[in-house]
């Protein structure tokens, strides 16, 4: 069965991301707080989720690129976010620059919920985002 992709958070990092993405598979659930990021992406196959919930329920992979860990807690933990809708074995990527602390224990708490997490910051900045050439380190 096909992976289907979400993708949360296309600020100056995580658009340009999104959009590398969905030039390679074609198509990928996105969701921004900026609902004007979300239609920017439609003509590549962008799919604008409603709610985070939606995006949890429409993808077998998430990845989330947000500012902090605070955000990523908001989007996976917090009310009607993707925890409260994701199925069981759900990949979630987080590709932030977070604290590894906070990483651990969103992990944990994913886990409960057999919702798959691993840690995935990027390296580069916004110019490698747009090519397609961030480097990214992963640890789950």
């Amino acid at each position: 069965m096909a992976e289907t992709i979400g993708f949360v958070g296309l600020g100056n990092i995580g658009g340009p991301m999104a959009g590398t993405l969905l030039r390679t598979f074609k198509s990928a659930t996105v969701f921004d707080l900026d609902t004007a990021r979300m239609q920017a992406l439609v003509p590549e196959g962008g799919m604008p989720a409603g709610s985070l919930a939606n995006l949890a329920r429409a993808s077998s992979v998430i990845l989330l690129s947000l500012p902090t860990s605070r955000e990523v807690e908001a989007v996976l933990l917090g009310k009607d976010g993707i925890a409260s809708a994701a199925k069981p074995g759900t990949l979630v990527i987080d590709l932030t620059s977070g604290n590894p602390v906070a990483s651990k224990a969103m992990a944990a708490a994913l886990a409960d919920k057999q919702i798959r997490y691993i840690d995935a910051g990027v390296s580069g900045g916004v110019a490698p985002a747009q090519t397609g050439t961030l480097g990214i380190m992963i640890g789950g």
